[in-house]
């Protein structure tokens, strides 16, 4: 009789150990579970984000250039300026100027946007075509740039070659 008490409490002890180690690992599956969950729910907030910087920037910059081909502006250096003005103001506290070779950040300026874009206007009659590009640098190596979220390689940028048009 005692062997089969000894049995039985060896087995509900065995027992016991299984279900401990069960819920154990439930419990870091669980936790596991969750901080994949906010990682995720981050990186759809970052990527909204980004989203909405994009649009912006296409907004800002395609509302411009209407402004302007409705005005009798054809000196493009004005239209130039008032078009980074607006972006400069929207993006200063959201974007840095970077090098994309030396991974060099600055702030970005007024000045970088009107040395890294062009603006070209054309009017025939009636019809105004106007054109941003963000031509970046001679070497192409300088964009707009920003880093989103904490740990996320996620990030926004106005790429080289980046063109929006407007015709009116």
């Amino acid at each position: 009789m005692k062997n089969n008490g000894l049995f039985t409490f060896i087995v509900l002890l065995v027992m016991l150990l299984i279900i401990t180690e069960f819920s154990i690992g439930l419990n870091k599956s669980n936790t596991l579970f969750e901080k994949n969950k906010n990682e995720l729910i981050k990186l759809e907030n970052a990527h909204k984000e980004r989203t909405i910087l994009e649009e912006n920037v296409d907004k800002i910059i395609k509302i411009k250039l209407e402004e302007i081909s409705q005005t009798s502006i054809t000196n493009i250096l004005i239209a130039q300026n008032e078009i980074n003005s607006v972006l400069y103001n929207y993006l200063k506290n959201r974007a840095k100027a970077k090098n994309i070779f030396s991974e060099n950040e600055t702030d970005l300026t007024l000045r970088f946007l009107n040395e890294n874009s062009v603006v070209s206007i054309l009017k025939i009659k009636e019809i105004t075509y106007a054109e941003y590009v963000f031509t970046s640098n001679i070497s192409k190596t300088n964009i707009v740039w920003t880093k989103l979220g904490n740990y996320l390689k996620l990030e926004f940028k106005i790429p080289v070659d980046y063109i929006t048009r407007a015709i009116t």
